[in-house]
């Protein structure tokens, strides 16, 4: 709901919107001066998270948890699916302002948040 009252859509990966992760991310925080207008006023902060990767080749074929490091990423659970198949989780950089999106799995470590419906 949030992304649609801002005009974005799903092409591949990415959210597409004009200047959309400057108008979620909070106005202090993020690395590297990476921060936001919060015009939208969800206020993403760059919280880090963890995902779990299991396409990476390791010498035992397990899985391997990635971490994206507080202060450079906000990643967040969503209510939509991927491709039908998996959950998803948004991701914001303090490297630009794309708001990536991303197929989930439970075991990932990401950041929660309510959104009311108005």
């Amino acid at each position: 709901m949030l992304l649609k009252s801002l005009g974005v859509e799903l092409k591949s990966t990415v959210y597409e919107g004009y200047d959309i992760g400057s108008q979620l991310k909070s106005i202090s925080g993020w690395k590297d001066s990476g921060n936001g207008t919060n015009s939208s006023g969800f206020d993403a902060v760059p919280s880090g998270g963890g995902k779990s990767m299991s396409w990476i080749d390791t010498s035992d074929e397990t899985s391997v948890l990635v971490t994206y490091p507080i202060g450079e990423r906000g990643c967040w659970w969503t209510s939509g699916m991927w491709e039908g198949a998996a959950n998803m989780f948004m991701n914001l950089s303090y490297k630009d302002n794309f708001l990536y999106g991303f197929p989930a799995w439970p075991e990932n470590q990401f950041s929660v948040r309510c959104v009311k419906n108005e």
